[in-house]
């Protein structure tokens, strides 16, 4: 029980503790009727954190410190809740001088990334009257796969197809081996970016394509146990095609991001339907359907990275969509490059799946190449990308 000093001012002192410790606190205020409030307003139930140590020193890059409690730590990397996106308290520091108390976390990406505790990425949600540099809600930040940052400013720099930046970070996480040079993914494929990139914003939707994933064994061997998350497979010959007129048939795999009450998928049938059509037929009706300029523009950038496990080369996922209003054509966007340079120099600029039965069309195997010409220009200067 404390009370104000003759400023009004309230203090107390924390004993000493061993370092890396994790104090959970919360105040409790009583005015003179009796009446109590607490801070933050979830009290005992909240997770405002204190963490003791460790010291970080990192000339000219931002820190981003993640406080949790070992019992939740320990809950968050959990074999069983591997692929959970429900979230868990914690606090963050950043730059070891805003702290957010009482934001979530879960675990970001896929069961590949997320099985590694040492480097799996985090998607932290902010509280709704506290956001992180007074506009984003959420952010994520990962360690894996920094390369696709570097590729972000080339993709910058080309032009002609929608992108963003990533932030640099230290990252001083909840576990000791998972700390470091890290990325801060700031302009997610949400509201907040569209409203900023696109014309006519509040009329387009985003989705996101994820493929298939078929999970292989339960946690008790038999097909009512629950699902594990490894080992997994895919279904490799998924591809963008015609699935009906059922919009349910599309979207466990091409997930709506933004828009979600406004549930447009009819322009993603479309598109599906038209990717199915072969050599006039597809010609005719792909133009209508999406920006063949831009997705040739996007799919030449990749070829030029030599990135694999994204759609046109191995795996059928990792691109994302915008439906534009305008015209109702859909344009590609960049996701999850974090791949890069996997391709061997010989490899074709030519992937496979139905993007590239398109771009193989004689009229825009041509537009194509003209991208790849113009691209190697673009961001093929040596002296701009060793800097």
């Amino acid at each position: 029980m404390l009370s104000p000093d003759a400023s009004s001012n309230f203090s107390g002192t924390i004993p000493a503790q061993t370092s890396e410790s994790v104090i959970q606190f919360f105040i409790q205020g009583t005015d003179n009727r009796g009446a109590k409030s607490t801070y933050p307003a979830a009290g005992l139930n909240a997770r405002a954190l204190i963490s003791v140590g460790p010291t970080v020193r990192s000339p000219g890059k931002q820190t981003f410190r993640i406080i949790m409690t070992p019992a939740e730590a320990g809950l968050l990397h959990d074999f069983v809740n591997l692929m959970s996106d429900d979230p868990l308290g914690c606090t963050i520091v950043h730059n070891e001088q805003e702290v957010f108390y009482d934001a979530r976390i879960r675990l970001h990406g896929s069961m590949f990334s997320r099985n590694s505790s040492s480097s799996t990425g985090f998607t932290i949600k902010f509280p709704a009257d506290h956001l992180f540099r007074g506009s984003r809600s959420s952010v994520v930040v990962r360690r894996s796969g920094m390369v696709e940052s570097f590729l972000k400013h080339l993709l910058n720099k080309a032009g002609g197809v929608p992108g963003n930046y990533d932030d640099i970070v230290y990252l001083v996480s909840h576990r000791s081996d998972n700390r470091g040079i890290a990325r801060l993914n700031l302009a997610l494929y949400d509201d907040t970016y569209v409203d900023s990139q696109f014309e006519r914003n509040n009329d387009g939707t985003i989705f996101k394509f994820e493929g298939i994933r078929i999970y292989q064994a339960t946690d008790n061997g038999t097909p009512e146990g629950k699902k594990l998350p490894h080992p997994v497979d895919f279904a490799w010959t998924y591809d963008l095609s015609n699935l009906g007129d059922d919009p349910e048939q599309y979207r466990w795999s091409i997930m709506i991001g933004s828009q979600r009450a406004r549930d447009d998928y009819p322009r993603i049938v479309n598109m599906g339907k038209a990717f199915s059509l072969s050599g006039a037929t597809l010609q005719t009706a792909i133009a209508s359907a999406v920006d063949v300029e831009e997705w040739a523009r996007l799919f030449a950038l990749q070829n030029l990275f030599g990135i694999a496990d994204i759609y046109g080369v191995d795996n059928p996922h990792n691109v994302a969509f915008y439906v534009r209003p305008n015209d109702g054509r859909v344009v590609a966007l960049q996701n999850d490059w974090g791949f890069a340079f996997n391709l061997g120099t010989s490899a074709s600029i030519y992937g496979r799946q139905n993007v590239f039965k398109m771009l193989n069309l004689p009229v825009y195997r041509r537009v194509y190449q003209g991208q790849l010409l113009d691209l190697l220009d673009a961001v093929g200067d040596g002296a701009y990308v060793t800097r």
